[in-house]
């Protein structure tokens, strides 16, 4: 019966020791995506204020408006710094309200962005000119907003005459692949 139980034991030995292997982990970097983002000039209509800030930990910059009133009209310009180990792409810029703000407000604002101040274009056309144009290693981009509140007056009521609002702008971008 020893022998026995010492036979299955040595196979059992055997088995695992046959059976046994190694495995090799790694871990690669293929390079870091970041960018900076900062502000610039803000300039606002007749009776109109705004304060603009940007944040160092993200990709989005804030536009405080107080005020407004049918066709006041808010410029400012930022810049997109590439601090990445590779060329990017800007993919997305989208404009949103915060929390605060009345969200009804949005849809009587025109938002238009453009590479050279004064010739504003809608997001989709803005982003269409930008597709396949790399920003390259520490190279950077200005890029000029205008919004206009309620630019047809088609607001009946006073509603949201002097009211105030914060925006904020937010830069998506993607490894440049092209």
């Amino acid at each position: 019966m020893n022998v026995l139980m010492l036979s299955v034991l040595l196979m059992g030995v055997g088995y695992a020791n046959w059976e046994g292997g190694f495995e090799v982990s790694a871990t690669v970097n293929a390079g870091v995506m970041a960018i900076d983002v900062d502000k610039g000039l803000i300039g606002a209509s007749r009776y109109m204020s705004a304060e603009m800030t940007d944040y160092s930990d993200s990709n989005d910059i804030s536009i405080d408006v107080n005020d407004i009133y049918p066709g006041g009209t808010i410029t400012y310009d930022f810049t997109v710094k590439n601090m990445s180990t590779m060329g990017i792409e800007l993919v997305d810029l989208y404009v949103s309200l915060d929390s605060e703000s009345d969200s009804g407000m949005y849809d009587y604002f025109e938002v238009g962005f453009s590479l050279v101040e004064g010739d504003y274009k809608s997001s989709d056309i803005f982003l269409a000119e930008l597709t396949n144009v790399e920003i390259g290693l520490l190279e950077s981009v200005k890029i000029y907003v205008e919004v206009v509140f309620d630019p047809n007056d088609e607001i009946e009521t006073n509603e949201y005459e002097r009211q105030d609002i914060t925006f904020i702008i937010s830069a998506l971008y993607e490894q440049y692949d092209n």
